[in-house]
């Protein structure tokens, strides 16, 4: 796309699924319409509508196949960092999991501490519903 006076851009790519990352909505407009036409014509394929989406990655996250990915200042001043986790959803897949794996019986508190830790809640989505909060 470089020689078609295409910004400079990162693609990250697993199978059907891939993330164009640049640096402004201006760039990635014109690169979602190239991509589009490059689909259209080599592969007779359409970009979704529905799936596909424009970010700012330091305002919002951005979630990949079950990695949710955020952009921040360093702290020492100069430059950006990312943090990655796995997404609240494919965590919470997880735990559902773990607890269908118990036969239908709850996991103890004690289990789930470090993960509601780690997703920075105190409760998960289903005991929400369950305790009226």
């Amino acid at each position: 796309m470089a020689r078609q006076g295409c910004p400079r851009y990162y693609l990250i790519r697993y199978a059907d699924d891939w993330v164009i990352l640049t640096t402004s909505p201006e760039n990635a407009l014109k690169i979602k319409e190239l991509a589009k036409q490059f689909l259209e014509r080599n592969g007779r394929l359409e970009l979704s509508e529905e799936k596909t989406l424009i970010t700012n990655v330091r305002t919002a996250s951005l979630t990949f196949l079950g990695t949710e990915t955020r952009v921040r200042p360093s702290r020492k001043g100069k430059g950006l960092v990312t943090y990655s986790r796995p997404s609240r959803k494919a965590l919470s897949g997880a735990v559902q999991s773990l607890k269908s794996r118990q036969n239908g019986s709850s996991m103890p508190s004690t289990e789930t501490k470090p993960l509601k830790r780690y997703c920075g809640t105190t409760q998960w989505p289903w005991e929400l519903e369950t305790t009226g909060a």
